[in-house]
């Protein structure tokens, strides 16, 4: 008999194999305290372990997944024997609902398993989540598909919970079905105090099975404060918050004891969103003996007193998002520091002995080639002081970004796809490509290892972008 307190949670392809998705351990530690029983499925892991040669062939093209032609073509051939096979599995195991994590890059798959599980048990509940059910983007049609009883579209923790009690009844931060109508709540849901979630449960995966199984990923804050037009974090998470310093450390230190890692990854947007926060957070780690990385800002209070210690917490490296060498990009994208800051920090980053990853962004509206000239000369002039090339790609228009929403005042056509151009004609899908090759071809002259080439010696662990 089918236990009505049972829920499984599912992720599809396609997403970052590097480590398990907090998301979901997130949601299995909320589900558990609240007495459901949680299986959860990482089915991203399966498929991409056994066609990781195509993938890696296909890892500039995220075309062929955020685009339903593409992904019919090249994509479904391969993935329909494992909907049918995962259906299978996941009824097995006789949840009252399934819960799916829905990004732009595995929309399609969700939603084939999905169908698939509703024509097969329509007494099921499918509730899905993550940024892809955000209002902005396409929360309001998946809700509105058949076998969709219910999207949360936004902190998922809370919502869920309360989905899963409610039935067909309005909840802060859903929309829910009830017949054809569709349910909203009055209230937005509450942004939640971070300190007062269960740790993640990462229990529930196989952890063996990720690239780097000896790091746990692990969150220091949510949101972001910075006013980048092309990110949806602002959009994802309107509210900056942290947790406290004890309330991490003692999250790394059970972790620590129940899996045997000693490597953290802070999968915040910036960890260093407060310099006092993270000057605590330091000192709190202390002689911990853990180690972590995670993302940063260039910002200026990034000086070597704060590095050093940084260093003795155990920083091991930091990933900073450089995008471009130009200052006049760098201003039309809002990224709020200078070039001059970027290099000194790179260099004093560097020198304090931690590890440095950067990304780029190719192609921004407005960069000509000049701009671009300007950003190859930067990778020369620092390439000593960067270890990693971790995402470099052309530049994408992320639905509910100021990027999207006023598209019109880049300069830019824009028809709803990344075929997008400059209403000049001087920047093209062809362009940026072309561009892209040659950034590429300037970080192996240099040295400095890439996602999109071969593996070089690092001194850092590379990561996967997720």
């Amino acid at each position: 008999m089918r236990n009505e307190q049972s829920v499984a949670l599912a992720l599809c392809p396609r997403w970052g194999t590097s480590g398990p998705p907090i998301s979901l351990a997130y949601l299995a530690g909320a589900l558990r305290k609240r007495g459901h029983a949680v299986a959860a499925f990482d089915l991203n892991v399966e498929f991409v372990a056994e066609h990781r040669a195509f993938l890696e062939r296909q890892e500039t093209d995220a075309d062929l997944w955020g685009y339903p032609e593409k992904y019919r073509t090249l994509i479904e051939p391969l993935m329909y024997p494992y909907l049918r096979k995962w259906a299978d599995r996941i009824l097995r195991a006789e949840p009252a609902a399934v819960c799916f994590s829905t990004y732009w890059s595995n929309r399609y798959p969700t939603h084939a398993l999905a169908q698939l599980i509703k024509e097969r048990d329509s007494s099921v509940r499918i509730i899905m989540g993550g940024p892809d059910c955000a209002v902005a983007e396409n929360g309001e049609a998946t809700v509105r598909e058949p076998y969709v009883d219910a999207i949360v579209h936004g902190e998922g923790e809370g919502p869920l919970v309360e989905v899963l009690a409610a039935g067909a009844r309005p909840v802060p931060g859903a929309l829910v079905k009830r017949g054809s109508d569709i349910l909203s709540h009055d209230q937005p849901s509450e942004p939640v105090r971070l300190d007062s979630l269960p740790f993640p449960d990462f229990s529930v995966f196989e952890l063996a099975s990720y690239d780097t199984r000896h790091v746990l990923p692990l969150v220091t804050s949510r949101g972001c404060f910075a006013q980048c037009v092309f990110c949806v974090e602002r959009v994802m998470w309107p509210s900056f918050r942290m947790r406290s310093p004890a309330n991490v450390v003692s999250e790394m230190r059970y972790q620590e004891h129940r899996h045997r890692v000693r490597m953290f990854q802070f999968t915040d947007s910036i960890i260093n969103g407060s310099p006092s926060h993270l000057k605590e957070l330091c000192c709190v780690l202390g002689d911990a003996r853990l180690s972590w990385y995670g993302n940063a800002r260039l910002d200026a209070f990034m000086k070597p007193p704060l590095l050093h210690l940084m260093k003795d917490s155990g920083c091991h490296h930091l990933i900073y998002g450089i995008e471009s060498g130009s200052q006049r990009v760098l201003y039309h994208m809002r990224k709020g520091y200078s070039v001059q800051t970027m290099s000194r920090v790179l260099r004093d980053t560097w020198h304090a002995g931690i590890g440095t990853e950067v990304n780029f962004i190719i192609g921004f509206p407005g960069e000509t080639e000049q701009d671009f000239r300007t950003t190859l000369d930067f990778v020369r002039e620092h390439s000593g002081y960067i270890d990693f090339a971790c995402v470099v790609g052309t530049c994408s228009i992320i639905p509910g970004t100021t990027l999207e929403t006023h598209y019109r005042s880049f300069g830019i056509e824009y028809d709803g796809t990344q075929a997008w151009r400059s209403a000049d004609g001087t920047n093209t899908p062809a362009v940026r490509e072309a561009r892209l090759s040659r950034l590429l071809e300037v970080l192996e002259q240099e040295g400095i290892t890439h996602l999109n080439g071969k593996r070089k010696t690092s001194k850092v662990t590379p990561t996967m972008s997720s």
